[in-house]
Formats: C-alpha cells, structure tokens, sequence
C-alpha cells in the first residue's frame, strides 16, 4: 500500500517547509564569510559534494519513513510477504490478519483499518526527521558543538510550531479524521 497518502504530502511540504525556512533566514552570519573569495563564474552551484550529501541525506529519510511504515506493520503481526502482496488480499483464505476478520481491511484507510496507523507513523517519523534535519542547518560549514541550533531561537520556534501542529493533526479528532490519521501511542512514538 502507499506509505503517504497526497494530503499526508501535502502536509509535510506545508508545515516542515515555511516556518523552519523562514526561521533560518535569521541564522547568525557565518564571521568567515568576508574572508572567503566569491564562488567563480564557473563554479557550479551546486558541487558534487552537496550533490553527494543531498542523495545521502533523502536516501535516509526516505528510508527512515518506509521503514517505520513496514515496522508498524510488522508490530501488527503482518508479515513482509504479506505487506508485498498486499493486492492479493482478496485471494487470501488463511483467515484473519492483524487481528482483521477481513484480510483486506489490514490495508485499508478507512475508520477501523490498519494502514492509517502504519502511515501515521511514517508522517510522524518524516515530520520529525525534517525538523531535526532543519536543526542541523545552522551552519553550512560550522558543526553543531561550534553553533547550536540555540544560536537562532527563530529557528527553535520554527521548530516547535510545525511539531506542535502535527500533534494537533494527530490528536484533534476532527483533523485526524480528515487526513485520515490515528493518535500514536507510546509504543508507536518509539518507533519514530
């Protein structure tokens, strides 16, 4: 089944992108920046290295989010053959799954199926993963010991809010029911 849905998508875009974006236009300047010679005319914008850890750094969301979806899964008692054939539910005469009388309805998002779990919990994880990965855009050249992410308190607070209203989304009935979304337990928290 897809992990995220195109409102889920939506969403991500919406709270992780603005407010962290606009926060790290406050980062304090970088003092070796007047030392630097400007980049040159035929310097390309973007260097392989960038290039290199732009590949790394999707690849391990990516990973991250399709991982906690399977994991959730697997909590439920689904099977990976199971979760790879999940089209062929229909066909499956083995009884329930996941504690579903009807095997298919392990895979539905609808109220009382259990896709919407395992995908919340792959929203929650990239959400998650987005704001700590905002956290660490301080500086593109200094660490974390060297500049925290505190050097910036716009930033803290562009952090905070989008984390704050991804918990309402999950915990505000209405909402929830909207994006199709269950609140998480502690268990599934761990996982994220």
């Amino acid at each position: 089944p897809e992990v995220l849905g195109p409102l889920h998508l939506l969403w991500v875009n919406l709270v992780t992108d603005g407010p962290p974006a606009t926060a790290l236009g406050f980062n304090p300047p970088d003092p070796s920046n007047m030392r630097r010679p400007p980049r040159g005319r035929s310097d390309p914008l973007v260097t392989p290295f960038t290039l290199f850890r732009y590949i790394v750094t999707g690849g391990y969301v990516g990973l991250a989010t399709v991982g906690a979806f399977i994991w959730e899964y697997h909590q439920r008692g689904v099977p990976i053959e199971k979760l790879a054939r999940w089209g062929e539910c229909s066909t499956w005469d083995e009884g329930s799954i996941a504690g579903f009388e009807v095997a298919c309805d392990a895979f539905g998002s609808g109220p009382g199926q259990g896709k919407a779990a395992a995908s919340t919990v792959a929203l929650t994880t990239l959400v998650v993963m987005e704001m700590l990965r905002a956290l660490c855009s301080v500086s593109e050249r200094e660490s974390l010991l060297r500049k925290p992410p505190w050097a910036n308190r716009f930033l803290l607070l562009g952090v905070t809010t989008p984390i704050l209203l991804h918990m309402a989304v999950l915990y505000y009935a209405p909402l929830a029911t909207v994006f199709k979304l269950t609140p998480l337990v502690r268990r599934e928290w761990m996982t994220v």
